[in-house]
């Protein structure tokens, strides 16, 4: 009895993993890996995406390089005076840290860190 119902077992679990899965896509899989994993989650954008429309958004006169003055700027503008001092600290070393030219702006390679 036991051996039949192993077999059966075996029978049933050996035909279901023979079955392969059926895969269907309601659109084609994008080319770009990073599109590709956004698009499987749900996402709009990449994140390449996010920093480029950020880059602009920081960039206050267009030239298109941040000065450590429109860095801090952006960095800061939801802090209070009061605690700016250290944080400001911080953002000019972190400046200094991105900014490997040493040309006192940021291209958008450095903001990204490529």
């Amino acid at each position: 009895m036991m051996q039949r119902l192993l077999g059966s077992l075996l029978l049933i679990g050996g035909l279901a993993a023979c079955q392969a899965p059926v895969i269907t896509r309601s659109a084609p899989m994008p080319v770009n890996r990073n599109a590709a994993l956004a698009a499987a989650f749900g996402v709009k954008e990449d994140a390449k995406a996010v920093a480029q429309r950020e880059f602009r958004r920081i960039d206050a006169n267009s030239d298109s390089a941040l000065t450590e003055a429109e860095y801090i700027a952006a960095q800061t503008a939801d802090y209070k005076e009061a605690d700016l001092t250290s944080v400001r600290t911080y953002l000019q070393r972190q400046f200094a840290k991105f900014d490997r030219n040493k040309n006192k702006r940021l291209s958008f390679a450095e903001y990204i860190g490529t």
